[in-house]
């Protein structure tokens, strides 16, 4: 079996940290590549040296110590063969890591447990006979450390232009210098100020909160939109005093509102007894319905029973069921119960839902509504209710009516 040696455990340890130091320090002064010198030693299955000259070799890090699938575990492999093959000397081999399929960005933050798997193709500079060489090394933090580009300068790991981290005033922000935004500034932890204002008459650009909060100890202003999507657990907005009391909410301007998104669902009850209704022939007012010893509507077994209600719907919502709950035990009568809209200037009446009863069932629904959109500014809209029937086995009662309607925007 062939084995890759790693003189000892601790020396070869040992070697690739001293290794990686020697590379950072050339790169300490000149920008350059974010490789990793790799060395290591190679022997055949009779514990010899291959004979002297280039090799296909493979290298590639999995996020798991044996075992594993490509697809899962496999997080980076470089190959070189043919006029990149290695060449190994007496056994000895050396190799940049990084230098012919670079890591990706944030590849060792991303992938903090590593181990390096190699293979070795000692019959020549093909990439096919690969051998693998177990077991797979286990990379350490310190291979991790990659120089930035931009960090030439720096001598001390604590210091920037002589100065410590704490003594840094930072003048401006990727978009946002001297008070003005001149681009987006994206921010993912919490944004705290005593004044967060968005100057202009149409700003295109402002800021974009992902994941974070934005809190303002005293005003937070848009001229445009003031857009919050997301904060807290379910997008909630709270609006508190330094005592952390609920305090004034102001909207300015012409046609302005909350909006809801997505829709809320909101209902209507009524019940106890209708307006009556008089005749228009002769001004007498017609059957009514009656009170009950519970304060229910009935209609008696002689009676017939007219009445309606008055409704004050939110303008803008959008009717979307009409239920009427009761009981009787007239197995034949005839009662309705409608939503109308009516245009203020009394040009139409429009019927928007209705249920009826002809029998002992007075579990009613319809949620086939028309002109659904609640209209406050043209239209006025009432229920009508009647048992239209005089003689029936027994009286029926009206136990309650419910409006269902959702709202996209308040008030």
């Amino acid at each position: 079996m062939n084995t890759f040696r790693k003189v000892g455990v601790c020396s070869f340890f040992i070697l690739i940290i001293l290794t990686v130091l020697i590379v950072f320090a050339s790169n300490l002064y000149s920008a350059g590549p974010n490789t990793i010198t790799y060395q290591g030693t190679v022997t055949t299955s009779g514990g010899s040296a291959p004979s002297n000259g280039n090799y296909a070799m493979r290298f590639a890090l999995w996020n798991i110590e044996s075992g594993g699938t490509v697809a899962t575990n496999r997080k980076w492999q470089e190959t070189y063969t043919s006029a990149n093959a290695v060449t190994i000397t007496n056994g000895a081999f050396s190799v940049e890591l990084g230098s012919l399929t670079p890591f990706p960005a944030n590849f060792f933050e991303d992938n903090p447990n590593l181990w390096l798997e190699v293979e070795v193709n000692l019959t020549g500079i093909l990439g096919s006979g690969f051998q693998v060489y177990s077991p797979r090394v286990a990379f350490t933090s310190s291979p991790y450390a990659f120089q930035s580009d931009r960090a030439t300068e720096a001598t001390n790991a604590d210091k920037v232009d002589n100065k410590h981290a704490s003594d840094i005033i930072i003048t401006s922000v990727d978009g946002l210098s001297g008070g003005t935004i001149t681009s987006s500034v994206n921010v993912t932890g919490t944004l705290v100020a005593s004044s967060v204002v968005q100057a202009g008459t149409s700003p295109a650009l402002g800021f974009t909160i992902d994941g974070g909060d934005v809190v303002a100890a005293d005003d937070l202003l848009a001229a445009n939109n003031l857009g919050l999507a997301g904060g807290g657990s379910d997008g909630a907005i709270f609006i508190k005093n330094s005592a952390g009391t609920l305090d004034a909410v102001t909207i300015s301007g012409a046609n302005r509102s909350f909006k809801i998104n997505p829709s809320k669902t909101r209902w209507l009850s009524l019940g106890g007894t209708p307006v009556p209704v008089v005749s228009t022939t002769d001004g007498s007012i017609k059957d009514c319905w009656r009170n009950d010893n519970f304060g229910l509507m009935r209609a008696d077994e002689n009676h017939q029973a007219y009445g309606y209600f008055l409704v004050n719907l939110p303008h803008g919502a959008v009717v979307t069921t009409l239920n009427v709950w009761g009981f009787t035990n007239a197995d034949t009568h005839l009662f309705y119960c409608y939503l109308y809209r009516s245009r203020l200037d009394g040009a139409s009446d429009n019927q928007m839902a209705s249920v009826q009863s002809t029998n002992t069932s007075m579990d009613l629904s319809d949620n086939t509504i028309s002109y659904g959109t609640i209209d406050n500014q043209n239209y006025f809209y009432y229920i009508y209710v009647s048992e239209s029937q005089a003689s029936k086995t027994g009286p029926v009662h009206v136990d309650g009516i419910r409006i269902t309607y959702t709202v996209t925007e308040w008030p």
